[in-house]
């Protein structure tokens, strides 16, 4: 198979499908938290921050209904018959910022917790205690159906890219992604440590 580029609009449009049948997902993600785990009081204040929209801005709740139907057909997929495994390192930091306020945090922190118990659901959060990592490396999601055919996504706020065709380039990624969660460089129960943020908001 040919490597192809795609970027733009084409790029997300191209994810997005290949994320409905996507068998394993594997997300390294600095700035915020992945959108298959998002509330919608986070992306709405997360997407509304970033794109500089309005909360009452007809793109903006176009583009929060989306996102909230790809969560919700995430987790009804993690309640059928052929689960899909979730990788996602997460970093401290993205958990300490007030998007949305803090009813919003605690409940986007609440609802991490419970996606956590999912036994194909695992994540990774590198705490502030800990230095450099490869996850410093940057943003990436790489999606791979079970027949193992993936593309690897970049996503920023000028313009996505995703590539395609390039198994070895997705298969390191992969592997970044599970040895960091496999580490020592992330907490050693992330449910208590969720659980824990969630309360000193009380």
């Amino acid at each position: 198979m040919e490597s192809s580029m795609v970027r733009g609009p084409e790029a997300f449009e191209r994810f997005a499908e290949f994320e409905q049948e996507a068998a394993r997902i594997h997300v390294n993600q600095l700035g915020f938290l992945p959108g298959l785990l998002q509330v919608p009081a986070y992306a709405t204040a997360m997407i509304g921050g970033v794109a500089g929209l309005a909360a009452d801005d007809s793109e903006l709740l176009e583009r929060v209904h989306f996102r909230t139907r790809r969560a919700e057909a995430f987790r009804r997929r993690l309640e059928g018959p052929q689960r899909p495994h979730l990788w996602a390192v997460i970093d401290e930091s993205v958990l300490h910022r007030r998007v949305g306020g803090d009813k919003a945090v605690r409940e986007q922190l609440d609802h991490l917790r419970l996606m956590a118990e999912f036994d194909t659901v695992h994540l990774g959060i590198v705490p502030f205690t800990n230095g450099a990592h490869p996850g410093l490396g940057g943003p990436f999601e790489v999606l791979e159906r079970a027949d193992g055919t993936a593309v690897v996504f970049f996503e920023s706020a000028h313009e996505d890219e995703l590539v395609d065709g390039e198994p070895g380039r997705a298969r390191a990624r992969q592997e970044a992604v599970e040895a960091l969660i496999g580490s020592d460089a992330v907490v050693a129960d992330p449910r208590a440590f969720l659980e824990s943020l969630s309360r000193s908001l009380t």
